[in-house]
């Protein structure tokens, strides 16, 4: 496992599984909140599995909604990748969709977890291939599809540089912020979270004024 900051990203290469990620965390953690990172990115080794102990697992994914920043998982190659590790972050990207077989049946938290990351059609159009499709294997809505080129982690870096892209550092905390809101799926605690940055930054703009300070940095 390789750990390296860029800018406001701390990137972690060959990652074993996102147990060894959790066993690990204190290695990864402190440079996390020393280097006020604000994005953290996993690009996988060619297998990454969740462990078979239902309560590790618990553990882990309660962990990965806890973190305090945004998590990318990266990968050009899906074919080990367990479903419930991808449902671990926040965003998750590719060069190819991720198929399911046609006999994978989500347990009721995944079914939650994936309708909080891809919305309640993409569940429904679940339940209707379990019910009614004919196909070996089942397109998820989970992969962001990114350009094939030679070099996979420079159109990640790309993507991720383009996340804030023309917002200034206040703009993108707050951006930051009502994303981990949206982990919970709980619709009134991103509106106020939403509430709570708008004002944040009316505020900021205006003490900004009265001190004759850039409120371009706002």
């Amino acid at each position: 496992m390789k750990i390296e900051i860029k800018q406001n990203c701390l990137w972690i290469r060959e990652a074993e599984s996102p147990d060894v990620l959790f066993s690990s965390r204190e290695n990864w953690m402190e440079p996390l909140s020393k280097q006020e990172c604000l994005l953290l990115i996993v690009e996988p080794c060619t297998s990454f599995r969740m462990p078979q102990d239902t309560e590790r697992c618990r553990e882990i994914a309660v962990f990965f909604q806890k973190l305090p920043v945004l998590t990318i998982f990266a990968s050009s190659t899906l074919e080990q990748v367990d479903f419930s590790a991808l449902l671990l972050f926040d965003i998750r990207l590719g060069v190819s969709d991720y198929i399911l077989p046609r006999e994978t049946i989500f347990t009721v938290e995944q079914q939650e977890r994936y309708k909080i990351l891809c919305g309640e059609q993409a569940l429904l159009q679940y339940h209707s291939f379990i019910k009614n499709g004919n196909e070996d294997g089942w397109k998820t809505r989970l992969m962001r599809i990114l350009p094939e080129t030679a070099h996979f982690s420079e159109a990640v870096q790309a993507y991720a540089e383009d996340l804030w892209k023309d917002k200034t550092p206040f703009q993108t905390k707050a951006v930051i912020s009502c994303l981990l809101q949206a982990r919970t799926g709980n619709v009134q605690q991103v509106l106020e979270a939403e509430s709570c940055q708008f004002y944040r930054l009316i505020k900021a703009k205006g003490e900004a004024a009265a001190n004759g300070t850039d409120e371009t940095m706002v």
